[in-house]
């Protein structure tokens, strides 16, 4: 649906490493001047260790939300199941990966029934990232 930029904040303690993240829809915020917000939580968990790798699987719901023109009052939602692997590279600087894909659910206003309608799609989201580990 859009290129998705943000922050992401990893409990990374533990095998088990929940996570919270806030991200912005690029083309729908910066070239279409309409804001498009996208929370996710979720954990990982990592199988495999090593000095400067990690891998295993991860899940998580995502839920944002887009007004899709200036003509209506209504917003569109969108909400996300995703299940995958996630491969994370380095030391205090980490290079990450994850390919994901699961169940994803639209809420949006139909003008023919006057209500609000659903369809559920399977969906999928690759994501890379760099972070910073304190």
């Amino acid at each position: 649906m859009d290129f998705q930029v943000g922050f992401n904040y990893k409990y990374d303690h533990l095998a088990l490493k929940p996570f919270a993240s806030f991200e912005l829809g690029v083309n729908r915020t910066m070239f279409q001047h309409r804001i498009f917000p996208r929370f996710t939580i979720g954990a990982e968990y990592c199988l495999l260790k090593a000095r400067n790798l990690q891998f295993g699987p991860q899940l998580c719901y995502s839920y944002s939300i887009l007004k899709v023109n200036n003509s209506s009052s209504h917003a569109n939602s969108y909400n996300e199941v995703y299940g995958g692997l996630y491969v994370c590279l380095g030391g205090k600087v980490q290079f990450k990966t994850a390919l994901l894909t699961g169940w994803q659910n639209e809420r949006y206003f139909s003008t023919y029934s006057g209500k609000m309608n659903g369809a559920n799609t399977l969906g999928f989201t690759v994501n890379f990232g760099v972070s910073y580990a304190f």
